[in-house]
């Protein structure tokens, strides 16, 4: 059985913590981003590169369908009448469009950037989001549901339809997370000055996120936390600095993988078509 949290704090912690913990080693790089984008004040002003190597939500949709559909083959080919179920269909592609909003939400280089949330939710996800479990069917015993389970994920290329959000799905590992470059650490300096001045003491972005992340009900101390975070981010541009800190990590790592990366989305697309 696969589980996805719907409670707030476990769909942070299973799903955009799996985001921040990065692919690789941090990048060092030296030397201000090429193209940093400026005024970056809201989530959908962020153009990740990772996003056009990554599956779209609509290729992991019908993945996710035909992988249910090869498991279920298997089951009534073993003589049971029925399959494998979601506990709510309805929760999958509101998770699947999470994850990949949380790309740029809670980023393991700058960690949360939701504007919209911070003054309600603090650094947690919306509850709606819900959650799901897939379950497999009455009288499978473990060796049939492992057995099935396996070759459904043969059947569309290899991958569970849910890895292929994460970067980690992605050859040798994905590309490294721009922590360390120059501009990286002067914004982080700019932001962590101007969070000063709202009373709140964090070196980096990712260490307030990661203090707040698991309290679940966000209190008042947990709200201007995140209002005061969000805000600096906004004054000092340090999303904007650093997606193009880690857009500059991708294309490096896309140049280095070249072969590697066309044959996953290869495949991606014919288990999607």
């Amino acid at each position: 059985m696969h589980t996805v949290g719907g409670r707030r704090g476990v769909v942070i912690l299973a799903a955009a913590a799996a985001l921040m913990s990065g692919c690789s080693q941090p990048l060092n790089s030296t030397g201000a981003p090429v193209g940093s984008p400026s005024g970056v004040s809201d989530p959908s002003m962020v153009d990740l590169e990772l996003n056009h190597i990554l599956p779209s939500a609509a290729q992991i949709l019908t993945i996710e369908a035909r992988e249910l559909s090869a498991e279920n083959q298997c089951y009534r080919e073993a003589g049971l009448l029925s399959g494998a179920t979601f506990s709510d269909p309805s929760a999958v592609p509101r998770y699947v469009n999470f994850v990949i909003q949380a790309r740029v939400t809670y980023s393991p280089v700058w960690g949360f950037f939701d504007p919209r949330a911070a003054t309600t939710l603090g650094y947690q996800a919306d509850g709606s989001i819900g959650g799901f479990s897939e379950d497999p069917p009455a009288g499978a015993d473990k060796g049939l549901v492992e057995r099935c389970e396996s070759s459904a994920r043969a059947a569309v290329g290899g991958h569970h339809w849910a890895e292929l959000l994460f970067p980690q799905s992605l050859p040798d590992g994905g590309p490294p997370v721009a922590l360390a470059g120059e501009a990286v650490s002067e914004a982080n300096r700019a932001w962590s000055d101007c969070m000063k001045a709202h009373g709140q003491h964090f070196d980096t972005p990712v260490h307030a996120l990661g203090q707040w992340a698991k309290e679940t009900t966000p209190s008042a101390a947990q709200i201007a936390a995140a209002s005061a975070d969000v805000q600096c981010k906004v004054a000092t541009n340090l999303v904007g600095i650093d997606a193009a800190a880690q857009n500059e990590a991708v294309r490096a790592y896309v140049a280095a993988h070249e072969a590697a990366v066309e044959a996953y989305r290869n495949t991606v697309a014919g288990a999607a078509s």
